[in-house]
């Protein structure tokens, strides 16, 4: 059984139905799902604030039920547990309304899955939702007691370059990628919310794109994350804005922070290719010598972290050693 959440109001049951159907439609196996559905009526702080319908989901589940008869939709009203746990709370005023907010029950509301995907309303997938895997760990004692357990998640891909085609689980895929350099009016370079993240992605996915190649900065875990989770394919670049690599000691401070960045970031199947550079070059004839030395590095000790991925040495002007042609 996989189990989905969805949060919101009688406004986004469209979004809630289609985002259910992006999943259908693309699943190849035969377990069925669970959606549950979060609403609340909080029409005393918005009069269009008014909750799913039982009648609503009803509706909703006949259609699911068409996939696969084992499918089930399931509302949960919420109302009285967020009056007791956020009423008043300044959050209620955020541009993305309260219903944000009440994923966050989950913990609190009685008889729901150990394992549960929240998702917008707006999402659409475009690839299988089994093709990340959930993976339960248990530490038992030799009497085969539960000691403790944890639960994630994990993707297997491949990733190669063959010619003028990236091939990622051996199929070519045109990659139509926006520029994404993470800024926030509320955040500046930090996300204010998850949901932020989230946004940033959809909104992308919406117009078109499959993914983004991250500029300039070294982007939030949660961002990964979520990029996982939506199928977003995306390049990991450092924030080497100011780093010399004509510069000896610049470059040199410059290897183990990129090394640090490969290590945290290497195990989200998202990441598809690596850009430790952006748009070097050598200053003089002179820094030939060195910028080249200071970008063989950089390839090497990525390879030598992430042997699974392209390596693209620097996002323009100048490649010294390079899987991926850019300019």
């Amino acid at each position: 059984m996989v189990n989905i959440l969805f949060c919101g109001n009688d406004r986004v049951f469209d979004g809630v139905l289609t985002g259910a159907l992006s999943i259908l439609k693309r699943t190849t196996s035969d377990e069925p799902f669970t959606f549950y559905i979060y609403t609340m009526d909080a029409s005393h702080l918005k009069p269009s604030y008014t909750p799913i319908s039982q009648k609503t989901v009803d509706f909703f589940e006949d259609i699911i039920k068409k996939y696969n008869p084992e499918n089930r939709a399931v509302m949960v009203d919420v109302t009285d547990l967020y009056k007791k746990e956020f009423s008043g709370c300044p959050n209620e005023s955020a541009y993305c309304s309260p219903y944000t907010l009440i994923r966050l029950l989950a913990d609190l509301v009685p008889e729901m899955p150990d394992k549960l995907l929240y998702l917008d309303a707006d999402i659409l997938f475009n690839r299988d939702v089994h093709m990340l895997y959930d993976i339960d760990v248990e530490l038992a004692d030799t009497n085969g007691e539960i000691l403790d357990k944890a639960a994630t998640y994990g993707g297997l891909r491949s990733v190669a370059i063959d010619g003028y085609r990236m091939l990622i689980n051996g199929k070519s895929v045109f990659q139509r990628l926006v520029l994404d350099q993470g800024y926030y009016p509320d955040g500046i370079m930090t996300a204010p919310t998850d949901e932020a993240l989230v946004r940033d992605i959809t909104i992308s996915m919406r117009a078109g794109f499959n993914g983004a190649r991250l500029h300039q900065k070294v982007f939030e875990e949660r961002f990964h994350y979520w990029a996982d989770k939506l199928g977003y394919l995306t390049w990991g670049e450092s924030s080497s804005w100011g780093c010399d690599p004509n510069g000896v000691r610049a470059a040199r401070n410059f290897l183990p922070e990129w090394a640090e960045i490969v290590e945290r970031d290497r195990n989200h199947p998202s990441i598809i290719a690596w850009s430790p550079f952006n748009e070097t070059w050598p200053r003089t004839r002179a820094d030939a010598d060195h910028h080249h030395r200071t970008q063989i590095d950089a390839y090497n000790v990525t390879k030598a972290l992430d042997p699974t991925r392209p390596v693209n040495d620097s996002s323009g002007y100048v490649h010294a050693l390079t899987d991926i042609w850019t300019v």
